[in-house]
Order: structure tokens, then C-alpha cells, then sequence
């Protein structure tokens, strides 16, 4: 079932969610976890901002809609750990961003080069829900905001994109990009929408494909866990399953989220979700 229309104060999750649709249409599962991720992302966007909404019985429709969307998704994920779920997610925003930054070190840069480059910008900042992200992944997520930008506004002004960072330098492995100081940046810019970046080149050129996910996918070593002891069984004497403690974990994940932002309704409804999965 199709989302209602987002509410305008939550124009920072629409990113995510335009992503996630994308995604949906490749079967293979780290693009589903990764449409997953994105939709997650976009969920504790909206509860954080639902206070600032205008018509509040709009937001909460939609996001209890966007939680029902979360829910139907879930079964393609398959029984990855959320440890497992950022380890795919990870992966796949660095694959994109190595497929845009070997293009414009090639001197290749179009406004495809740009929308790809955003995009693996969008991956790494959904990355934020799992916690602290990380240095290299704060760079990367900079640069290719700053690259997506910056290839629209050569292409605008009708010059060639320059290769690499600010100020030049001979291509380079694209598993391991020269991702610039902050300092050595120009003022920031707002990257372009994805869904608003201007035509690129005279009228008389052919457009440019649509971004698209990395073909193949090579799976992240997995980190080393230990296993803790199971919880007590519940009042029926049955074990949940780990399935069912998953389902109850990330609805009280929403559910402390909606405490944050002060909406009882919102916590309430996760709580008995999270409830009804250990029933």
C-alpha cells in the first residue's frame, strides 16, 4: 500500500524514502536491507520532527502508515542481526560511492555521476541509526555531497566537472579515494535534490541513465559476537522465537524515539506492538 503524502516538515526523510522505492525494484538482498535501512532512517527522521508538524493528525498517519510499510518489508530481510543489517548497509554505500568516484576520476563526471554520488551520501548517512559512524564514513558522506553538488554546477555553467578533490590530482584507486580535509573544501552547498537536478549539457544531449544500485554485491566480513543466555519465556511457557525478540527490540527502538520527541500516542502504539511479539 502506497505511503500518504508526506507532510512538509518532514522534507528531511524524503531522501530516504524516494531511495528506498528505488531499491525496491532490485530483488537481491542487500538492496532490500538497504531499502530497509533507508525507510528505517526516514521513520526516526519523522518522529523527531512530528512536533513541528502542522496538521499533527497528518503526521501520525503517516508515520504509523510508514511503520505498517517497515513491518511488510521485514520478511525479505531474512534473519540478519541488526549488527548484520549495518555491516550490508555499510558495504552497499561504499560500493555506490566507489562507482560514481571512479567515474569522475576518469574524467567521465555527468549528472548520472552526480545522482549516483548523492545517493551513496543518502546510504551513508542512513547509516546514523546504528550509532557513531565513524571518521572515514563522515568524510565520504561530505565528499560525495560536495562532489554531486559540484558536477551539477560545472554542468550548469557548461565546463568540465574536475576530477577528484578541490583542486586537482591524478585519478586514483577508487577503493581508496583522496577524500579532502574539511578545511581544504569550498563553502559548503546544499546538495542538489535528486528528484530536482537540472538537465546537464545543450538540449541536444542524450540524457544520462538513471542511478542504479551496484550489479553484484560481495558480502562484509561478519563481526565476532558472543551470544548472551535467552530471556525468561513469557506467561504462555513458550520461548519466543529470534524472529519475534527482533520484531519487539525495534519497536521499542521506535518507541523510545517517540518518547524523545514527546508523542505518548506513537509510544504507546510501538510498546503493544513490541508486547504482541512476545505474546
Amino acid at each position: 500500500m502506497p505511503l500518504p503524502p508526506i507532510p512538509p516538515e518532514f522534507k528531511p526523510a524524503k531522501p530516504f524514502l524516494q531511495r528506498a522505492e528505488e531499491l525496491d525494484r532490485d530483488p537481491s538482498q542487500e538492496a532490500s536491507v538497504t531499502a530497509y535501512c533507508c525507510r528505517q532512517r526516514a521513520m526516526e527522521l519523522g518522529i523527531a520532527l512530528r512536533d513541528k508538524a502542522s496538521d499533527a493528525e497528518a503526521a501520525t498517519t503517516f508515520l504509523l502508515s510508514l511503520m505498517d510499510t517497515l513491518e511488510s518489508k521485514k520478511e525479505k530481510l531474512g534473519d540478519l542481526t541488526r549488527e548484520e543489517q549495518e555491516q550490508v548497509l555499510c558495504q552497499f554505500a561504499e560500493d555506490v560511492f566507489a562507482k560514481a568516484d571512479a567515474e569522475d576520476r576518469a574524467g567521465k563526471a555527468s549528472k548520472s555521476t552526480a545522482k549516483t554520488f548523492y545517493a551513496a551520501s543518502i546510504f551513508f548517512d542512513a547509516l546514523s541509526q546504528f550509532g557513531e559512524r565513524g571518521e572515514e564514513v563522515e568524510e565520504k558522506c561530505r565528499y560525495a555531497k560536495y562532489k554531486a553538488a559540484d558536477i551539477i554546477k560545472c554542468l550548469k555553467a557548461g565546463v568540465r566537472p574536475e576530477p577528484g578533490p578541490p583542486g586537482g590530482s591524478e585519478p586514483a584507486s577508487p577503493a581508496t579515494p583522496d577524500i579532502p580535509d574539511a578545511t581544504a573544501l569550498p563553502p559548503p552547498v546544499a546538495p542538489p535534490a535528486y528528484d530536482e537536478l537540472p538537465p546537464a549539457g545543450k538540449p541536444s544531449a542524450p540524457s544520462p541513465p538513471a542511478f542504479q544500485p551496484p550489479a553484484s554485491f560481495a558480502p562484509p566480513p561478519r563481526r565476532q559476537w558472543t551470544p548472551q543466555a535467552p530471556p525468561p519465556i513469557n506467561n504462555s511457557g513458550r520461548q519466543p522465537t529470534k524472529q519475534q525478540f527482533a520484531d519487539a527490540v525495534e519497536c521499542c527502538r521506535f518507541a523510545i524515539a517517540a518518547c524523545d520527541a514527546r508523542d505518548a500516542g506513537l509510544a504507546l502504539e510501538r510498546l503493544k506492538r513490541a508486547f504482541e511479539a512476545l505474546s
